[in-house]
């Protein structure tokens, strides 16, 4: 909805109604750049939130990995505790 109503601002569509911005909402697009990139930030967040983060010498670096992982699967976009129990073995050079 938000990336509908810039793109009306960028192109200074004047016909453009709210009825336009809300159909859009609807829509089942698939994720731009932008809505990937607020997937990343809310996948560290809550990374960086749970507890076992602690143990790792290079927390972003783990995320990322994490991440490579959730991104090229067809798993929800989304940060859980079994990932890191799931990818042990490419995780344990970072483990403190």
């Amino acid at each position: 909805m938000a990336s509908k109503l810039r793109e009306i601002e960028e192109e200074h569509d004047t016909k453009a109604t709210v009825r336009d911005i809300i159909a859009a909402y609807g829509q089942d697009s698939p994720p731009n750049r932008e809505e990937t990139t607020y997937q990343w930030n809310n996948f560290v967040r809550d990374f960086r939130q749970d507890p076992i983060s602690k143990q790792y010498t290079a927390p972003l670096k783990v995320a990322s990995l994490l991440w490579q992982q959730v991104r090229d699967s067809d798993q929800a976009k989304k940060y859980r505790s079994s990932l890191i129990i799931e990818n042990e073995q490419l995780l344990l050079p970072y483990h403190k």
